[in-house]
């Protein structure tokens, strides 16, 4: 088996990783490490607290809606 060398990348700066993945093609090594890289980079959210008005932090993130 040969061993590819793969970039996986999310599009965020800074959130991509280059490994080695050892397989029987590239099309294998690049299924194998696309497992992989969605196991790794899986999302999770959850509401940390109720933003009031007069918080300090307000301004501080990013709104999306």
């Amino acid at each position: 088996m040969a061993k590819y060398l793969i970039h996986c990348d999310t599009s965020f700066c800074g959130v991509n990783e280059d490994v080695i993945v050892e397989a029987s093609s590239e099309s294998e090594a690049e299924d194998i490490a696309a497992e992989w890289w969605t196991e790794t980079v899986e999302t999770n959210v959850s509401v940390e607290r109720e933003m009031e008005t007069d918080d300090d932090e307000i301004d501080f993130y990013q709104e999306i809606n």
